[in-house]
């Protein structure tokens, strides 16, 4: 006979619940927030840096920085965009404990919306779409935000009794009532 066999299932819910945490508003907009410095401080620059070096080095020291300024511009509109869909996803993954999976659907969730969000914008201006452009967008977006939601998951070391060492702080520790 298994333990869950005795108990209610108001017990067994309970028992799956502990020490999982439950997502917040707040822990939505630390999420937007840091995904948001990500893209503009590194995912970003990085990716123009690559694409306007390859088609033409000699316009990079004027390509580059305008590029930065339009992306982050352009990025504060995507994080208002993403605040509801960031927070549905996050409010379903609550029960989800393995952090690759969670990380790999925010990193989806914001690849999704930079392309679908580049691509509408191009729609209403009245031009055809402009999938590669969008799909080079979606990238460093997703990979800012899959950055900010494994980083937004882990533990801090004083936040777990006896453990002084940040590398055991990776997952949080079981609740023991």
């Amino acid at each position: 006979m298994s333990i869950d066999a005795a108990m209610t299932p108001r017990q067994t819910l309970r028992r799956m619940m502990d020490g999982m945490k439950q997502w917040t508003g707040a822990e939505t907009c630390e999420l937007i927030v840091k995904a948001y410095l990500w893209l503009v401080c590194v995912t970003a620059p990085a990716t123009a840096l690559i694409v306007i070096g390859v088609q033409d080095a000699g316009v990079l020291p004027l390509f580059f920085p305008v590029a930065v300024v339009v992306t982050a511009i352009c990025a504060l509109g995507g994080g208002v965009v993403s605040i509801p869909f960031t927070h549905l996803l996050g409010k379903s993954l609550e029960r989800v404990r393995s952090r690759p999976i969670r990380t790999l659907a925010h990193a989806g969730l914001a690849g999704a919306l930079a392309a679908a969000c580049i691509e509408l914008i191009a729609l209403l201006q009245g031009e055809d779409l402009i999938w590669p452009y969008s799909l080079v967008a979606s990238a460093p977006a997703g990979i800012a935000a899959a950055i900010a939601r494994w980083r937004l998951d882990i533990v801090k070391p004083s936040t777990i009794p006896g453990t002084e060492k940040p590398e055991l702080a990776d997952e949080p520790a079981p609740h023991v009532s």
